[in-house]
């Protein structure tokens, strides 16, 4: 494969959320003595869960993040830290803060963020104004925070959050209402709760006013488009919230020029939005040739564009097309099942990690039948960057299938080098994350999943070629060290190890070899003590006896070092000499 191949695959890996935030830390922490020589991995590439800087400050809040990929320690005892007030309680907090059931916060000037998935720069960053603290005050005094007694994921809307911190903890609030709220100080825990929608959308329209979010100024008309209705391949409907504020902001920031005659009728895709405002009727036809055209009550006029643009906008209000199931069953295939669950670890301690499992063949033909019964909706955007880290997986050995909350799910086709992304209902989601949690809840052989992985992501084929990732991959771009010969001595090693599953941390003072054959399988990150991490589906393994595997890989690597030293030193000689 060549090297733009890998970068590609690489950039689809999806790592889950603590294992970015174990390496972050890891990486942050100071050196280890190099154990052979110096080439030490010093960074890893990592997907980051959408605004990272949350991540980033979570795992310098002085705790241990501890479990597989999507694994961090809850410790529920907020008391410890922070005591509940009332909002009657003003002989300390001033008028303009407000007694959350989570916490008090100062309103006035409170630094809020607001992000929507589909246009990332919907709004700056907003620092909140005397006036909107008061607004934000009468708002919250009448709202009803439900505090949801659960532990299972939190479905997070349709893609507009807004999110705040204190010195105690961040608060995210979603747009269908969900409140996520991650403490941070001395322990580190999350609580939800739920408000209702028109709050959210009150409390948005109160911070972000002066934004105009959503709202339509271009062709001559000024208007909102949360209602209007789009049409667009076989769907025909209303368009969500983070839909209408990014097509908003797409239309109002294009060059259009205007002409006298209709050339949008030639297009072969367009995106129709039909909508009214105070007593006028809209309608705007925008197509995929770079023409366009808008009906302002009665009156006509026609616009052209870069075409460009137009796939941006197709994909912001993207809805997919019916499809068929692209799972085939085969019965002779093995299938690996990891789904993300809560588990308590004693007293008032709980784990969040992934649990994994061989399906046997009745949960194979379980879990296809439910497959095969959804409703299929192919998605033109394969950009999943604005997309939470998927909880829950499937991996058929020739293709992987990953699933979020909300219902998008990624199917990567190792044989075609494709990745494809459909849309489900998600109560399908549901559907397919119970009867994996229930197939995994019980199943303990971890060494049979362990050796699964390896012999997936070192697959075999006639060549004995492995690659490990470098030092600074990330500044240098997709470095790594090319082994023509030992994968399959490699492969041998790491099959007769026994390994068990490990919850504890990765420490810094181990050196940590990436190996890989093709990134789309996947990667191994093997540590100088014997541990395992597989990122792609969140789990960590840790073999018994490490000494061989640590010996062979640091000879490899060193090997390999040397080798690359002696080439330089050669094309440098040969350099010299050539310009004398």
């Amino acid at each position: 494969m060549q090297r733009k191949d890998y970068q590609d695959a690489l950039n689809e890996l999806r790592l889950g959320s603590s294992f970015c935030e174990e390496m972050e830390k890891k990486l942050s922490a100071e050196r280890a003595e190099a154990d052979e020589y110096t080439d030490e991995v010093t960074h890893v590439d990592v997907i980051s869960p959408r605004r990272s800087h949350k991540g980033l400050a979570i795992a310098a809040a002085a705790v241990l993040l501890i479990g597989g990929a999507g694994g961090t320690v809850l410790y529920r005892n907020k008391d410890t830290f922070l005591s509940t007030t009332t909002n009657e309680d003003s002989s300390y907090y001033d008028e303009k803060s407000f007694a959350f059931p989570f916490g008090t916060v100062d309103l006035h000037g409170l630094v809020v963020n607001y992000q929507c998935d589909n246009y990332m720069g919907s709004a700056p960053v907003t620092v909140a104004t005397e006036e909107m603290g008061e607004q934000l005050i009468s708002l919250f005094s009448i709202t009803d925070f439900e505090k949801l007694d659960t532990l299972e994921p939190i479905v997070k809307g349709s893609g507009e959050v807004m999110d705040f911190h204190t010195d105690y903890f961040f608060a995210d609030f979603y747009d269908n209402g969900i409140i996520e709220i991650i403490y941070i100080q001395d322990d580190v825990y999350r609580e939800y709760y739920k408000i209702s929608e028109d709050t959210f959308e009150k409390m948005r329209n109160i911070i972000f006013k002066d934004y105009d979010l959503g709202f339509l100024d271009q062709f001559g008309i000024k208007a909102e488009l949360f209602s209007a209705q789009l049409r667009v391949d076989d769907y025909d409907g209303g368009l969500s919230n983070t839909e209408a504020i990014a097509l908003a902001s797409n239309i109002n920031n294009i060059q259009w020029n205007e002409r006298d005659t209709d050339g949008v009728k030639d297009s072969s895709d367009t995106i129709t939005l039909d909508f009214e405002s105070e007593g006028k009727k809209y309608e705007i036809i925008l197509g995929d040739n770079g023409m366009a055209s808008a009906e302002a009550d009665g009156k006509m006029s026609y616009y052209s564009y870069a075409a460009e643009e137009y796939p941006y906008m197709r994909r912001t209000v993207d809805k997919g097309v019916d499809a068929d199931c692209p799972i085939k069953y085969d019965e002779n295939d093995t299938w690996l099942a990891v789904t993300s669950v809560m588990e308590r670890r004693g007293g008032a301690v709980y784990i969040e990690q992934e649990k994994a499992v061989l399906l046997d063949e009745d949960e194979k033909k379980e879990i296809y039948d439910a497959l095969a019964g959804f409703e299929w909706r192919e998605l033109l955007n394969s950009a999943v960057g604005g997309f939470d880290i998927y909880d829950t997986s499937l991996n058929f050995g020739s293709c992987s299938i990953g699933f979020w909350s909300d219902g998008k799910c990624m199917v990567s086709d190792y044989t075609a080098e494709r990745t494809f992304m459909y849309l489900l209902k998600k109560e399908d989601y549901q559907h397919i994350r119970n009867l994996i949690s229930e197939a995994a809840a019980d199943y303990e052989d971890d060494d049979k999943v362990a050796d699964y992985c390896i012999d997936h992501i070192l697959y075999e084929d006639d060549s004995d070629q492995f690659f490990m990732l470098r030092d600074n991959s990330v500044t240098k771009g997709l470095a790594n060290y090319t082994f023509d010969t030992g994968e399959k001595e490699l492969k041998k090693i790491l099959l007769d190890a026994e390994w068990k599953k490990d919850i504890s941390g990765i420490s810094s003072a181990n050196t940590m070899y990436p190996v890989f054959k093709d990134l789309r399988r996947g990667i191994l990150y093997l540590t100088t003590d014997g541990m395992m991490i597989i990122p792609d589906y969140g789990l960590k393994y840790r073999c018994s006896d490490s000494e061989k595997l640590s010996a062979y890989l640091k000879e490899m690597r060193k090997n390999a070092a040397e080798t690359e030293n002696t080439e330089k030193e050669e094309k440098t000689d040969n350099t010299e000499n050539s310009e004398e």
